[in-house]
Formats: C-alpha cells, structure tokens, sequence
C-alpha cells in the first residue's frame, strides 16, 4: 500500500486558542541548551469507526501490548533536539507531579494549568527549557465525517479506510519565567492494512485488548504517524531540523 502522510500545522490550534506561533531561535538554543521533556499524550490509542451521521459513529481505545506513547515520544523528540545543539535530559516525572491538562477526555489542552508548574519542575532540575508534548484536537483531517480526531490512534472511515493518525501540540517554555518560547500544532496520517481493523473495534467499549503480531503491525503504524506529528510540530517550534 503506497504510502501516505498528511500534514497541517499550527492554524488549528492559533484558530481555536488565538495563540500566536513562537519559534525557538538559534541564540537561544546556543546560550540556554538545557532541555527536558514532559508527554501528556494518552497512555491508550483511540479506535475511531467514523460515520457520515455522529449517531452511528463509535470510539474506543486500545490497550496496545508492548505500547508506551510517552517513551516513543520522548526518545524520538530528544533525537531531533540533540541534532539542534541541546542538551536533553532524561528526567523522571510522573502526571502527578503536573495538574491535568484535560478537563475530558475529548477536551482541548488547558496548557495554562501547566506552565507554572513545567517551568517550576524545570528549575529544579536546572534545564533552560521544559518542551511538553500534549493531545491536540483537530477536526478530522482525514475524511468526510464531521468528527474531531483526538491525540492519536486509528481511524476507519465509513468508505473502509483505515488510517493511523496523530494530533499533537507542543510547546517550550522557559524555565526561568515559564514564558512560551516556541510552538506548533502537528498533524500526520499514514494508511493501515484494512486487515488490522477487527469488529471487536466498533463499539463504544474500552479497552480492547491488541496483542502479538496485530499489536506489532498497529504499533509499526501509530508510531510512524506520532513521530511524523512530533517532527513536523518540532520543526516549526525551532526544535528539529
């Protein structure tokens, strides 16, 4: 199956929060290098069966053995900003240490919540900046329904496509003054063998349990697409090459 990667940044999310775009700038990163990151990704991929009419629409979630969204994101995102000159550290953190950004499970970020207490976190442990990575939602940008996607996972479309997909928004403050130094929204896309996608899956029903060889091959899938999300997303926030 060729493959097939969908991209749109930013102007969702400055559009629903009227956020302007900031860009990490080279002088920044050549003066305060140190860096951390914290994921407030969902620990389970979403299972979307997406209708033309919402009634007849369902949304699950997977619970993917072998599957760690915030490890996945962690160590591909500190790749990309090693390759920009900055030291990132590998912190140990847990949601607890941080209010929760979501106020539903379907709900936007509320980033405001957090910074204080990112850039207090950062502090502590004596890094410049704090790059947190969350769930975005974006009206789906992969079909005709007229659905949000949420975070990440897999989607089928009424017309039997399959998709891996990814919303993401990411932000770097700095530490010193929990100010937003860089920002972007990303979105990815990447299609799924139609075999991957079970009737187990097309209930409002959580979690389904995915396991052995189907839960490698959807794995294989969503990360391509989360770390195509988080590239893009660091790219315009002045994180990636």
């Amino acid at each position: 199956m060729r493959k097939f990667l969908l991209v749109l940044i930013a102007a969702g999310l400055v559009g629903c929060f009227n956020l302007k775009q900031y860009r990490v700038t080279p002088e920044y990163r050549a003066l305060k290098n140190k860096a951390a990151i914290v994921v407030f990704l969902d620990p389970s991929p979403r299972l979307h069966h997406l209708q033309l009419s919402p009634k007849d629409s369902t949304a699950t979630t997977a619970a993917l053995e072998g599957w760690d969204a915030g490890v996945v994101t962690t160590k591909f995102l500190a790749k990309r900003m090693r390759a920009m000159g900055l030291e990132v550290k590998t912190l140990t953190y847990t949601h607890r240490d941080f209010p929760n950004p979501y106020d539903s499970s379907m709900a936007y970020p509320n980033f405001e919540r957090t910074r204080g207490a990112l850039a207090d976190w950062g502090k502590q442990n004596d890094v410049d900046m704090v790059v947190a990575v969350y769930r975005q939602v974006e009206k789906d940008f992969i079909g005709e329904s007229v659905e949000n996607m949420v975070g990440y996972g897999v989607a089928r479309h009424a017309h039997e496509r399959i998709d891996a997909y990814a919303a993401v928004y990411l932000e770097a403050l700095e530490t010193g003054s929990a100010a937003m130094i860089g920002n972007s929204d990303g979105l990815a896309t990447i299609p799924l063998d139609e075999a991957l996608w079970r009737e187990e899956f097309n209930v409002d029903k959580t979690p389904v349990p995915i396991e052995g060889k189907e839960a490698a091959a959807m794995i294989a899938k969503i990360t391509e697409a989360l770390t195509g999300a988080v590239m893009l997303a660091a790219q315009e926030a002045g994180l990636s090459h």
